[in-house]
């Protein structure tokens, strides 16, 4: 990934701001490809056109370290001396005491500008959150192929879990096999963990995962999906076992071409938009009947941007 073309894109497509701050999360990944963690720990990334600085902890630097081609400017701290000094040398150093900073509005913590804010009380701040996401949603050919084999790589796992699954089983059973699936079907992680619900579970999509026993004739819920080269998969499934009580387990092969045409549908450079589709998987002989297909976005049947 050319990480330097991406924050110089970034750099053009934010106006009326001095520095843009980032911090950990999808968006400090894009960017810089840093794969730093939300902790009690200010990180705070600033692009200044060609230029990026770091606001980081000193037990965080050897990961920057590893990555030359940033060219970063560090601001190290340490537990013993704490934050603010390294704000404090960065609004000096980046000419930042009078300056309005655009900021990641939908990630930034309150503590973490305030850490600005005790510098000079002249810093302004302008939101460009959705800016950034507008950004993420335009993906190069090879961010769609990553998205691509992430589903392939994950519905391959989901396969191999309905001939493996049985009544009887628990939620939480389920679960961990397809989380282990996932990786065996050489997925690089997990998008999150794999939520399953049975039974009158079933009617609370993103439920927790319980002890609760899958019984013939019931739906099984599955939400998950597995990561490619950074990239997640966020798919959702449901199922019957034996026979389907409702009417609208329409065959399954018609849900699945609708998604073929979903996917066909997204381009390099084109953002994703969230347009409605179903999902389904081909029958099972001897046990799964029916794959039904809850309305979901683009997001949950082609991949999460």
């Amino acid at each position: 990934m050319d990480y330097a073309a991406r924050r110089a894109k970034l750099a053009q497509s934010v106006q009326n701001a001095d520095a843009i701050a980032l911090v950990p999360g999808a968006n400090l990944k894009y960017f810089t490809g840093l794969n730093l963690h939300t902790s009690e720990r200010p990180i705070i990334a600033l692009v200044q056109g060609e230029q990026l600085s770091l606001i980081i902890p000193a037990l965080e630097v050897p990961q920057v370290h590893a990555r030359p081609d940033l060219e970063a400017q560090l601001f190290a701290w340490t537990d013993t001396e704490g934050y603010q000094g390294a704000f404090e040398v960065a609004v000096r150093t980046l000419g930042l005491a009078d300056a309005t900073i655009a900021v990641d509005d939908q990630s930034m913590r309150l503590f973490e500008w305030m850490g600005f804010e005790a510098v000079s009380s002249t810093i302004r701040r302008h939101p460009v959150g959705a800016d950034l996401l507008l950004l993420r949603q335009q993906k190069d050919a090879g961010e769609l192929a990553a998205m691509r084999e992430a589903c392939k790589r994950s519905e391959s796992a989901f396969d191999a879990l309905l001939a493996w699954v049985k009544p009887g089983m628990t939620e939480r059973q389920i679960g961990l096999k397809l989380d282990s699936l996932l990786i065996e079907h050489g997925c690089h992680g997990l998008s999150f963990e794999s939520l399953v619900q049975t039974g009158p579970n079933s009617a609370r999509p993103h439920g927790g995962v319980t002890d609760r026993a899958l019984q013939t004739g019931e739906f099984l819920l599955v939400d998950w999906g597995g990561r490619y080269n950074g990239y997640p998969a966020d798919l959702t499934r449901t199922v019957v076992f034996r026979h389907a009580e409702r009417r609208d387990a329409e065959d399954p092969r018609h849900s699945r071409r609708r998604q073929s045409r979903r996917r066909r549908g997204v381009q390099a450079g084109r953002a994703l938009r969230g347009c409605r589709q179903g999902r389904a998987r081909r029958d099972r002989g001897g046990g799964v009947r029916r794959v039904l297909h809850p309305p979901h976005g683009t997001r949950s049947g082609a991949g999460s941007p």
